[in-house]
């Protein structure tokens, strides 16, 4: 469908509120986007396909097509971002906090950068080979604890201990 090829979505909710009152509170926010933006190819070809036009005479030319026709674009970007909180109010001056943050990002063509995550550069090369494009992904984990315990109105100390995981590639399929 020609109305698939350019469409861009982008689609976020946010959750907060108690959950215990006065004592323990949530905060959520997501976004998923799915752009496909403008550049699109036809996939005649499969990566695995053989063509073969050493020859000199036209009629002992070989091309192996075994790609389905579809159009598909060449330049996209899927990103789902997810950040999640939990606050316990231990009492007035301490309290904890658990925070999660997922950015798992995925795109092909040309990006120069989305969030800081560079992307693949399109080759119009690839236009009737499309899945023969190695696509980026990149994915992000982030856990962090945090104490917060305050003395008085100008003294305060935090303990932070965090946990990252980073996951980039790039490949074909």
């Amino acid at each position: 469908k020609s109305s698939e090829l350019n469409r861009n979505q982008d689609y976020r909710i946010q959750l907060e509120g108690p959950l215990l009152k006065n004592k323990l509170t949530f905060f959520t926010n997501f976004r998923f986007q799915d752009n496909k933006n403008y550049l699109n190819g036809i996939h005649r070809f499969n990566p695995g396909d053989y063509s073969d036009y050493t020859r000199s005479d036209s009629s002992s030319w070989y091309s192996e097509k075994t790609g389905d026709g579809e159009y598909v674009p060449l330049a996209f970007d899927k990103q789902i971002s997810f950040l999640g909180k939990l606050t316990y109010k231990v009492s007035g001056d301490l309290r904890f906090s658990l925070n999660y943050i997922l950015n798992d990002f995925e795109s092909a063509g040309y990006r120069t950068s989305v969030n800081g995550n560079p992307g693949a550069r399109y080759s119009h090369a690839y236009k009737y080979n499309p899945y023969g494009m190695a696509n980026t992904f990149n994915k992000t984990h982030l856990l962090n604890f945090l104490t917060n315990h305050t003395i008085s109105r100008n003294i305060f100390h935090e303990m932070k201990l965090s946990y990252t995981q980073n996951d980039n590639s790039s490949y074909v399929f």
